[in-house]
C-alpha cells in the first residue's frame, strides 16, 4: 500500500471550530457550498505543511474559539504531525516552529519535493497549462522524473540523429558531387603518364648531353695531351743532344787528367828551374816553362769551357728528369682516358670486335 494521508483534523481555524477529514489512497475531492471551509482546509495543510501561513494566524483563528489554533495530520504508517501556535509536534516530540522552514525531522516524514498549492478563484489545477507543463507536473508528484528524463534523453538522441542523417545527405550530396567531378579523372591519368615519360626521356637527353659534354672535355685533354706528346717528343732528340754532349764530356775527362799531368810537369820544371845552378839549364827550363805556362792558359780555358759545358749538362739532366716523368704521366693519363673511351691508345680508333686493343 502507497503512502498516503489518512486523516486532517482542524480547531479555531477561521470557520473550522473542529473539522476532521479522512483521506483515501489516490485523488481526493474536497466538495462544498461557497463560504463552507473549502478552502480554509488547504490553508491549513498550507500551514501545517510549509509553516508559510497567509497574513498571520490570527487571520485564521475562529471568532468563537475557545483555544489557539490546532492543526493534526495523520498518515498511513501511523505518524502524527500536529501544529499549534509556534510549536510542531511529532508522535509527542515537540519542535520550534520557527521562521518559514519546518523542522528537519517532519520534513523528512513528509518527503514531498514540491507542492501546488491552490488559491481560491484561481483557475483548476493545470487546466490551463501546457500539456508538457502538466506532464511535468505530473511526473513529479508521482516520481515520473527519471523516465521524463529517459524519455527527453531519447527525444535528444532522436534530434542528434536527424541531424547527422541530415550531415550525412548533405556530405554524401558533396561526394556524389565530387564523384561527378573526378570522372575525367583516368584521361588525366593517362595524361600524366605520357608527360612522366617524355619527362623520363627528356631526363635520357640531359643525361646524354652530360656524357656528351664530358666526352667533349675528355677529348680536349687528350689533345692536350697529344700537343705535350709532340712537345716530349721534341725533348727527346734534345735528350739525344745532351747524350752525346754528355759523351763527350766524359772524353773531356781524359783531357783534364792529362792537363793535371801537364801541371805537374811544369810544376816540376819549376822545381828544377829554382834549384838549377847553370844558367843554360835555367834558360832551357825557362823556355820550356814559357811553353808549359802557354800551354797552361789554354787549359785554363778549356777547363772554363769545360765548366760551363758540365754546368749545361746538369741543367739539361734536370729538364730532362722533368720531362721524363711528364712524359710518363702524360703517356699513363693519355691512355686511361683513350680506353674509358673505348679507343685503342695506339691507333686512336674504336675498340669493337672487329677492332682488339693493340697493347702496349
Amino acid at each position: 500500500m502507497s503512502y498516503h494521508f489518512t486523516r486532517l483534523r482542524v480547531k479555531n481555524f477561521c470557520q473550522h471550530i473542529d473539522k476532521e477529514v479522512f483521506f483515501k489512497p489516490g485523488v481526493n475531492c474536497i466538495i462544498g457550498e461557497s463560504e463552507s471551509g473549502k478552502t480554509t482546509l488547504i490553508r491549513a495543510l498550507h500551514l501545517l505543511l510549509e509553516n508559510q501561513p497567509r497574513g498571520g494566524e490570527k487571520l485564521y483563528k475562529a471568532d468563537n474559539a475557545k483555544g489557539d489554533v490546532f492543526i493534526e495530520l495523520e498518515d498511513s504508517l501511523g505518524n502524527v504531525i500536529s501544529r499549534s501556535k509556534n510549536v510542531y509536534t511529532l508522535n509527542g516530540n515537540e519542535y520550534k516552529a520557527v521562521g518559514t522552514g519546518v523542522p528537519e525531522p517532519i520534513r523528512k516524514i513528509i518527503g514531498f519535493k514540491e507542492i501546488n498549492w491552490q488559491n481560491q478563484l484561481e483557475a483548476h489545477f493545470m487546466l490551463f497549462k501546457t500539456g508538457n507543463a502538466a506532464a511535468e507536473t505530473l511526473n513529479k508528484t508521482t516520481g515520473m522524473e527519471e523516465q521524463e528524463l529517459i524519455l527527453k534523453e531519447i527525444k535528444n538522441r532522436i534530434s542528434e540523429c536527424k541531424s547527422n542523417v541530415k550531415r550525412h545527405k548533405k556530405n554524401n550530396e558533396d561526394l556524389l558531387q565530387t564523384i561527378e567531378r573526378l570522372k575525367n579523372v583516368p584521361n588525366y591519368l593517362e595524361s600524366i603518364k605520357e608527360i612522366i615519360k617524355e619527362k623520363r626521356s627528356l631526363e635520357k637527353t640531359k643525361d646524354a648531353l652530360v656524357d656528351l659534354d664530358h666526352i667533349l672535355i675528355e677529348h680536349a685533354k687528350i689533345v692536350v695531351a697529344k700537343k705535350l706528346y709532340e712537345v716530349s717528343e721534341k725533348h727527346i732528340i734534345r735528350m739525344n743532344e745532351i747524350n752525346k754532349i754528355y759523351g763527350e764530356w766524359f772524353d773531356s775527362e781524359n783531357y783534364i787528367q792529362k792537363l793535371e799531368n801537364l801541371i805537374n810537369r811544369i810544376e816540376e820544371k819549376q822545381r828544377q828551374i829554382v834549384n838549377s845552378k847553370a844558367i843554360d839549364n835555367c834558360m832551357v827550363l825557362l823556355s820550356d816553362l814559357i811553353e808549359l805556362d802557354k800551354q797552361h792558359e789554354e787549359s785554363i780555358k778549356v777547363q772554363a769551357q769545360l765548366n760551363n759545358l758540365i754546368a749545361d749538362i746538369q741543367y739539361v739532366q734536370a729538364q730532362a728528369f722533368d720531362t721524363d716523368n711528364l712524359i710518363t704521366i702524360l703517356e699513363e693519363e693519355k691512355q686511361k682516358k683513350f680506353k674509358e673511351l673505348g679507343y685503342c691508345p695506339l691507333c686512336e680508333r674504336k675498340i669493337n670486335d672487329a677492332h682488339t686493343d693493340c697493347g702496349r
